[in-house]
């Protein structure tokens, strides 16, 4: 569903902004550590572009689904500005873009005051706004299905982890706005998603048995 170059470099990039809603919790192993993009975001080793970095990380399990999602898709983003890396790097400049839009607009890099979901929430949509401001193409020149295709797909990056929080849903919601997108489609997805899985899961088990 999601045909053109552009629109799938925009897909990756609102992923990655699902997948760095929530609050970092939890045991350090579950997540993608930024040291291992290899890289500096703005170019300049800065301690709020660490700060954030960290602040702002994804699962382990959401880092396999953005992959998963740019394999399907057949999407790749080559550039001479990152260093060749054993696999495949286009997820790593995709994160450089978005936390480079979240580097320009977050007034704060306090762990505290970004535990708050509303505040964390705004720098994140904040974000995503100015990502779109800077498309080469008209979000109206993208079809209403493709658009629909994408939020679908959003909600399934929300639920990596078997449940999209409230932080992530807020997300969505504003993607939803932007597109003009009846933001019922998240609650719709979801049902289907998890029907998805858990055959998924019968079949598994059923193999194992």
């Amino acid at each position: 569903m999601i045909q053109e170059t552009e629109t799938k470099a925009l897909f990756l990039e609102l992923a990655i902004f699902v997948s760095i809603a929530d609050v970092r919790g939890g045991c350090d192993d579950e997540y993608t550590e930024a040291e291992a993009y290899g890289f500096s975001v703005s170019g300049v080793d800065t301690e709020k572009e660490k700060a954030l970095l960290k602040l702002f990380s994804k699962k382990n399990i959401e880092q396999q689904q953005l992959e998963l999602y740019r394999q399907e898709m057949g999407y790749k983003q080559a550039s001479v500005w990152v260093p060749a890396s054993k696999g495949d790097n286009t997820i790593a400049m995709l994160y450089g873009s978005v936390m480079t839009a979240l580097i320009g607009v977050a007034e704060t890099t306090n762990e505290r005051l970004l535990s708050d979901e509303s505040l964390r929430v705004q720098f994140l949509c904040d974000a995503i706004d100015k990502v779109l401001e800077e498309l080469d193409l008209e979000l109206d020149s993208i079809p209403p299905q493709e658009k629909k295709a994408m939020v679908f797909e959003l909600a399934g990056m929300g639920f990596a982890d078997r449940e999209i929080s409230s932080s992530e849903r807020h997300i969505l919601e504003h993607i939803c706005t932007r597109f003009d997108v009846d933001d019922g489609i998240i609650d719709e997805a979801q049902e289907i998603i998890v029907r998805m899985q858990d055959l998924r899961d019968e079949g598994l088990a059923l193999i194992q048995e």
